[in-house]
């Protein structure tokens, strides 16, 4: 996300110019690659439900407004979408898969992975994809294995070379760090925030979650004990299954 920013900075000599254009771009990315998968997949007649929700999709996208902020999340986005056309165009629709598109698969994916942590919700969807391809069109396990294979190793490859710096000082992936001076971090204060909104049925909205601050998240751990919120997505699920498929499927469907 930085580099393209720095990229657009080169001639445009101005940070605030630099992300408009760059998240200004993505969204527009956003709404033409979306229109294109609709027109891919589209029924054979079309009905008034299919055009309800090319609307819908066109004027949620427009009314993102990550345009005018720093934001890498449309940005992702253009990534994330990239993959799911690859999924549903160029994987569920043939029985045999160019490499091409297995390939291109990994690197969309370790490049989404670059830009946030999230983009690890697309593994469980690819998973499912060739999943439902295998049964499609009862495609063999071992065919089935040989094409993830090349999928994950250049996902690997890819992924191993943008986190090289951090990988080689660190030995872990280059993310920025969202936590409170290592007292605690970001996941910890979403799930006690999610707990609470949970807890007193409110929605799962982002204004709603951003109420929880940090020194709420600093008293609870001191009242109920370091290991009482979870540190990363993985232990998140582990403890609170139900709540985290509560929250997959709120922000799905809104």
């Amino acid at each position: 996300y930085y580099l393209s920013v720095a990229l657009i900075y080169k001639f445009t000599n101005s940070i605030s110019l630099s992300f408009f254009i760059v998240n200004l771009l993505s969204q527009m990315i956003l709404v033409a690659l979306g229109l294109y998968i609709f027109i891919k997949v589209k029924p054979k007649k079309w009905s008034l439900l299919y055009g309800s929700i090319v609307l819908l999709y066109v004027m949620r996208t427009l009314i993102l407004e990550s345009y005018n902020k720093a934001s890498n999340d449309t940005f992702m986005g253009v990534f994330v979408l990239i993959i799911l056309y690859l999924l549903i165009v160029k994987v569920y629709k043939t029985s045999k898969i160019p490499q091409y598109v297995l390939v291109s698969i990994g690197v969309f994916l370790a490049i989404a992975l670059g830009v946030r942590q999230t983009a690890v919700l697309l593994i469980p969807l690819i998973i499912i994809t060739f999943w439902l391809w295998k049964i499609k069109f009862k495609i063999t396990y071992s065919k089935v294995i040989a094409n993830v294979a090349v999928l994950f190793i250049t996902f690997s490859v890819v992924s191993a070379l943008i986190h090289f710096p951090s990988l080689n000082e660190n030995q872990r992936l280059s993310f920025y760090d969202k936590s409170n001076n290592g007292k605690s971090n970001w996941m910890q204060k979403n799930f006690l925030a999610l707990q609470h909104l949970d807890a007193n049925n409110q929605p799962f909205t982002n204004d709603n979650v951003w109420k929880t601050t940090f020194a709420e998240v600093h008293h609870y751990l001191e009242d109920h004990g370091e290991n009482s919120l979870p540190t990363n997505l993985l232990k998140a699920i582990e403890k609170e299954p139900v709540l985290y498929f509560k929250v997959y499927f709120y922000n799905i469907l809104k």
